[in-house]
């Protein structure tokens, strides 16, 4: 017997423009950061985004 191939659906990741950390595009909106509204907060964010990514937390 032979299987039929199955092919998986690849997700669509986009970045956020906000944050630029990466979601998948069905979400809509990244669910983290869409709902800051302060500009201060969103920097806040942002840096302790870049500092995971740099290993320093």
């Amino acid at each position: 017997m032979y299987q039929i191939p199955y092919f998986k659906k690849f997700k669509k990741i986009i970045k956020c423009f906000r944050c630029t950390r990466k979601f998948e595009e069905k979400i809509g909106k990244f669910p983290r950061c869409g709902n800051i509204d302060d500009g201060r907060e969103l920097t806040q964010f942002v840096e302790k985004y870049q500092m995971e990514m740099q290993g320093g937390a």
